[in-house]
């Protein structure tokens, strides 16, 4: 069992061994069911959550603009594919390269996204990276963390291009030329 107590406490709350009378061990029959219990529990025994959610497998990146590109998944479950996350921690990571588990820490910081959200398993998270170059292929990659701490794996890797820019610039209309000398001119 895991939890705070007196664990082998057979002692007396008689004042003897240099304790005061009445120091509240003891002081009340808590039934003892057995081995393997304590005697005088001071709390509830604490369970652990040890099982990390599931690594998502359906991650795809859509809808692509010139600076922007939308992510899509269905969200795992607090243990596995089962109960709720509350404060679930998403964490996106993108670039130019695929993403694996090896150069997962080596994603720099601006290219990493974090937020924080209640999920239920099985129902679809959106989201939009936005500040991206137009015209460039960015791979993505996420992992999931419980609320207590627990992270899942790496999930599936996507690829999407950004739209590339078509649009020219505008004519320049005004631009005036003015000698500056011999073999040069001055552009205004």
């Amino acid at each position: 069992m895991i939890g705070n107590f007196w664990s082998d406490y057979e002692g007396a709350d008689d004042g003897s061994g240099g304790r005061p009378a009445g120091d509240g061990i003891g002081d009340t029959n808590i039934p003892w069911p057995g081995p393997y219990y304590d005697r005088y529990p001071l709390m509830t025994p604490v369970r652990w959550d040890t099982v990390r959610p599931a690594s998502v497998t359906d991650l795809v990146a859509l809808n692509p603009s010139l600076f922007t590109i939308d992510l899509s998944w269905t969200s795992p479950g607090n243990d596995g594919t089962t109960g709720n996350i509350i404060g679930a921690l998403h964490d996106i990571r993108f670039g130019e390269h695929p993403i694996t588990s090896s150069n997962w820490a080596e994603i720099p910081e601006e290219c990493r996204i974090r937020f924080t959200g209640d999920t239920q398993p099985g129902v679809r998270m959106p989201t939009t990276v936005a500040g991206l170059l137009s015209g460039t292929t960015y791979w993505f990659a996420l992992k999931v963390s419980d609320e207590a701490g627990n992270w899942s794996g790496i999930s599936n890797t996507t690829a999407c291009v950004t739209a590339p820019d078509t649009v020219s610039p505008a004519t320049v209309t005004d631009l005036i030329a003015t000698p500056f000398g011999p073999n040069k001119v001055v552009l205004c």
